[in-house]
């Protein structure tokens, strides 16, 4: 079995410290992407954009207009070099290396211990889209095909499969059980009729899928 070049990991970094190098419009995609994900956002750059400035100003983020120190990683989860300077990216990185802090170096895959992929989020559902740092356009380029097919509706639908899968925690003793009915309400009728809003609908054929699986665990008990 090939060695995959990244795990794929989603990181909780929510009210988290997080280190960003650059003030330009590369860093300010990292910079906006950071603080949807919740983190604390500290920013070290000489020169920053208006954009920047702004989130600055409406203390959004902390910014530093001086050049990166090695102390600035101090306490960060992780670091993103976003300079239009390779050599600056290459210092960010070896510290970063030194001080454990994963770091993301833009465009620069070998200075890299994680990267960024393309991201369609439709609420809780998030589909990232990787070629691991091969053709960051291709990657573009699906999670575009993915947005148009998978729509907002499924926020919604997880919204009910979150409650459904609660519900039967409580109601439904035997985790293979649950998972049987999660199953064949995915598979069945119920999760058509949720995509097409029929809650109601939906509803009734789950609680008769639930019934019927007590029905059968109960005979077989007996």
């Amino acid at each position: 079995m090939p060695v995959m070049k990244y795990l794929p990991v989603l990181m909780d970094i929510r009210d988290k410290n997080c280190l960003v190098v650059g003030g330009g419009a590369v860093a300010l995609r990292k910079i906006r992407l950071l603080l949807r994900a919740g983190a604390e956002v500290r920013v070290v750059a000489k020169q920053v954009g208006a954009a920047v400035a702004k989130l600055s100003a409406a203390r959004r983020i902390k910014l530093s207009r001086r050049g990166f120190r090695v102390a600035d990683l101090k306490g960060a989860v992780l670091a993103v070099a976003a300079t239009n300077d390779l050599t600056v990216n290459k210092e960010v990185s070896v510290a970063a290396r030194r001080q454990r802090v994963p770091l993301n170096a833009v465009d620069e895959p070998e200075l890299c211990d994680f990267i960024v992929p393309a991201v369609v989020e439709r609420g809780s559902l998030l589909i990232a889209v990787s070629t691991s740092g091969a053709g960051p356009g291709l990657s573009a380029r699906i999670a575009a095909k993915l947005r148009a097919e998978y729509g907002k509706e499924y926020d919604l639908v997880l919204r009910q499969m979150s409650k459904l899968r609660r519900e039967l925690k409580e109601k439904v003793p035997q985790q293979k059980d649950r998972k049987k009915i999660i199953d064949r309400v995915l598979d069945g009728r119920p999760f058509k009729l949720m995509m097409a809003g029929k809650w109601r609908q939906a509803r009734r054929e789950t609680e008769a899928i639930i019934e019927a699986v007590n029905r059968r665990t109960g005979e077989s008990e007996n």
